[in-house]
């Protein structure tokens, strides 16, 4: 896994639109995305494409509220798997 392949990201209703602000549920959590897929396969978008938080994996700890469970959980077991920080 590269750090730069992994977007954390609010997932937009529907990846086709080109709207200038993008529809996000408001109760929407942060999601990891890897491979245009979410980690908790609930979602999948190009991230890249889009600018929807600041937030990483350094916020993790600090805001945990914001960020999908599933995610972070598989998020940390990759990250324990490659001996990662």
């Amino acid at each position: 896994m590269d750090k730069k392949d992994i977007e954390w990201q609010l997932p937009i209703q529907d990846d086709s639109l080109s709207y200038k602000e993008y529809p996000i549920h408001g109760n929407a959590k942060i999601h990891c995305f890897l491979g245009g897929y979410s980690l908790c396969k609930k979602y999948a978008m190009h991230p890249g494409d889009y600018d929807t938080t600041d937030y990483d994996e350094r916020h993790i700890e600090v805001y945990p509220k914001y960020f999908c469970k599933k995610c972070v959980a598989k998020f940390k077991k990759m990250k324990d798997s490659e001996g990662r920080q």
